[in-house]
């Protein structure tokens, strides 16, 4: 994936898809990636439903002056 995430294969590969690369460890990787210095900064997602009720969702990622911190706005859009 472009842009600072890295596709991480899975402990076990699926026979007929050995290219597979789940998001769900890509991202669990992105956010490894600062935790631990709690360099991470806010960012909220609203999202506004026919019905007019919100969910919201407040991730953390990198900080904007973080190398390579367009890895952000692929995390954002994967939302």
């Amino acid at each position: 994936m472009a842009g600072g995430f890295r596709l991480i294969a899975p402990k076990h590969v699926p026979p007929l898809e050995p290219a597979f690369r789940p998001a769900v460890l890509a991202n669990r990787a992105f956010r490894d990636e600062w935790r631990p210095s709690g360099a991470g900064v806010p960012l909220v997602i609203g999202l506004e439903r026919p019905d007019g009720s919100l969910s919201r969702y407040e991730p953390r990622w990198r900080s904007p002056r973080a190398t390579p911190a367009d890895a952000n706005l692929v995390y954002a859009n994967a939302w």
